[in-house]
């Protein structure tokens, strides 16, 4: 997919992707998360997605619900610590 596909899709990728960690954390009882995200041009040009939640949730899972939305699998996850380790 050329970039400015990306660049359309985005948005409904990351809807569909929330969508289905909501249905995930219903499965396992819990009906409510925070989270923000933070959309940004990665160096190729393409989207970037820095998500964070309140919950940790396992790489695996992400990786599935991810590439079940979008084009690509790969996440990171990692815990923050403190509010000064979420900017790095």
């Amino acid at each position: 997919m050329d970039k400015w596909s990306a660049w359309e899709n985005i948005s409904t990728w990351w809807k569909h992707f929330r969508d289905k960690i909501r249905r995930w954390l219903e499965k396992l009882g819990r009906s409510r998360m925070k989270f923000f995200a933070v959309l940004e041009m990665h160096k190729d040009g393409y989207p970037h997605i820095h998500g964070f939640w309140d919950i940790f949730i396992p790489v695996r899972i992400l990786s599935q619900l991810w590439s079940e939305c979008a084009p690509g699998y790969i996440v990171d996850v990692r815990a923050i610590e403190d509010g000064k380790s979420g900017a790095d």
